[in-house]
């Protein structure tokens, strides 16, 4: 009858902490301001949750998009801005979804913490489709411009890390 009692005193004291955890890891990432998806070690963060400059705006011209919409960048100051929590300072891999509506090559710029503008490319392939570009360093192969990815990732903070999607060519939709 003891042993009963003391794996439903383990049980419960298991669930409290799970649901304590829980809690505090959804509100760290609430003080962000975007909740990301979570499968697994994949964090997703929706771009259209971003603060918006310029000539970027939320639609749904591009279909099969995720959350709300996805972000359109236009003119020269264009950009879009998440801030985002993580909860281990490291190196990160980023993938930037993105596409366009025109079947034409695009590509912007991406920084992590106001740092180094790297290029995320978007294939002319990547007509009304969403596109996983890894932002990177220029590297033009056979006239395309395909960024030579950083093997390490991105280096990010403990805590709050802003990343920026800024207009290089612009007429890029991004999602997340």
């Amino acid at each position: 009858k003891n042993n009963s009692l003391l794996k439903k005193s383990i049980a419960l004291l298991t669930a409290a902490v799970i649901t304590f955890s829980a809690s505090f890891v959804l509100s760290v990432f609430a003080e962000s301001g975007i909740n990301p998806s979570v499968n697994g070690n994949l964090y997703t963060y929706e771009v259209e949750q971003g603060t918006l400059v310029k000539d970027a705006y939320v639609n749904q011209t591009i279909p099969n998009y995720s959350g709300t919409g996805s972000v359109n960048i236009l003119a020269a100051g264009s950009e879009v801005t998440m801030n985002i929590n993580v909860s281990q300072a490291g190196n990160y891999k980023v993938y930037v979804y993105g596409s366009n509506n025109d079947g034409n090559n695009k590509c912007d710029y991406f920084s992590v913490n106001n740092g180094t503008n790297y290029l995320v490319a978007i294939p002319s392939s990547a007509k009304n489709t969403w596109f996983p570009a890894e932002p990177g360093t220029e590297n033009w192969v056979g006239g395309v411009l395909i960024p030579k990815t950083l093997d390490n990732g991105f280096l990010f903070n403990a805590g709050l890390n802003t990343i920026k999607i800024s207009v290089n060519w612009g007429y890029a939709y991004y999602d997340k």
